[in-house]
């Protein structure tokens, strides 16, 4: 009876270039340090995509999994066990390549570096944060520990104020920042969105971790604006796409 086969795709932010560098990851750190549980690991490239393979073990060998990873877009997994294979263990595998290429995924994000722009008639160089801005930042993005905080302490305020009143001025408090939402929104970002300007280009530079942390110690803020700027010079500015070649000369000057 033939074996059968049971694919599944992931969709990944791992660019393409780095796919071969996820696969060593799975490998060095998921695959190798468990001998009991995976064999014949290895990597190959067919019509130049990227491909891992191993092999899970059951116990005694009662049992095995034949895996195969497809560098392709997006991911595609095939696994094929042997009769009497539980189907736990199916899922099992699933999420541990799943979390493996979200961890793999969570070390690139760590060590990139992300530009955005819009198609503007007219560019302005990149500002940095002005206070309100950042007031703004902190109220209501990351915890918004801040925003809780100034809310209780109004909401405390206004009952020593107001007293039996203090629930209805809170709720259309809230009723205000709900209604208004979308333009306490629109304040906090730097770029326009409109219908005549209703595209967002997004730049990802990765870069290898001590690349990342020279670049991190010796740019500061203006100098990455200038970088930002230049980029969007030599592409937008010109009536171009955004050119990765362009961005790696401009970086490597």
């Amino acid at each position: 009876m033939a074996e059968r086969v049971y694919s599944f795709t992931i969709d990944t932010e791992v660019a393409p270039a780095l796919i071969d560098d996820m696969f060593r990851y799975m490998i060095y750190y998921q695959l190798l340090p468990r001998p009991a549980n995976f064999a014949n690991i290895g990597m190959l490239t067919h019509e130049k995509v990227p491909i891992l393979t191993f092999t899970l073990l059951g116990p005694a060998g009662t049992w095995f999994v034949h895996v195969k990873v497809i560098g392709s877009t997006p991911i595609l997994v095939e696994m094929t066990p042997t009769p009497g294979t539980p189907s736990t263990v199916l899922d099992e595998l699933k999420d541990l390549i799943i979390t493996s290429i979200q961890i793999f995924e969570e070390r690139v994000r760590r060590t990139t570096l992300y530009f955005a722009w819009t198609e503007e008639g007219v560019h302005h160089p990149e500002e940095h944060p002005r206070a309100r801005q950042r007031i703004l930042d902190s109220l209501f993005s990351e915890s918004m520990l801040l925003l809780f905080i100034i809310f209780m302490s109004l909401s405390l305020f206004m009952f020593w104020i107001l007293g039996p009143l203090t629930p209805i001025m809170l709720m259309a408090i809230q009723l205000l920042m709900v209604l208004y939402s979308d333009k306490i929104v629109l304040r906090m970002g730097r770029w326009r969105i409109t219908e005549e300007n209703p595209n967002v280009y997004l730049l990802q530079y990765h870069l290898p971790y001590p690349e990342y942390r020279r670049v991190a110690m010796s740019y500061g803020p203006k100098i990455l604006a200038r970088i930002k700027d230049e980029i969007y010079q030599l592409t937008l500015g010109r009536g171009r796409e955004i050119d990765c070649k362009v961005a790696q000369e401009v970086f490597q000057k």
